[in-house]
């Protein structure tokens, strides 16, 4: 694959987009919150267009003219975004959660209760 293209309108996330750029593909979406919400830079190789599929077409030409001119598929390095996402991060701010939350409860109180 030389371009990854997520066209849709409405994305709850955009792991796809995620997982295209973690492969080194450039990417074009048009929604895809996970990359959206980050702060800009985050995410080299990927370009947002409108949902339009002229703006499409013409973005893909603008690609397929930037390889030729390049002479080969061209691959990024894995941007900082996908290690926003990573697995092992996340699984560490789970387990964060976890003790946070182990932390924070108290043992019953036996104020009251009946002996």
């Amino acid at each position: 694959m030389d371009a990854f293209v997520s066209a849709s309108r409405e994305e709850a996330f955009g792991l796809a987009v995620v997982e295209a750029l973690a492969a080194g593909l450039p990417v074009l979406h048009s929604a895809c919150p996970a990359i959206d919400d980050l702060p800009a830079g985050q995410s080299p190789g990927a370009r947002r267009i409108g949902g339009d599929a002229g703006e499409l077409t013409a973005a893909l030409q603008q690609q397929r003219q930037q390889m030729r001119t390049e002479g080969d598929v061209r691959r990024f390095s894995p941007p900082p975004v996908v290690s926003h996402y990573d697995i092992a991060r996340s699984s560490e701010r789970l387990m964060e959660v976890y003790a946070h939350a182990l932390a924070s409860t108290t043992t019953p109180s036996t104020k009251g209760a009946c002996q």
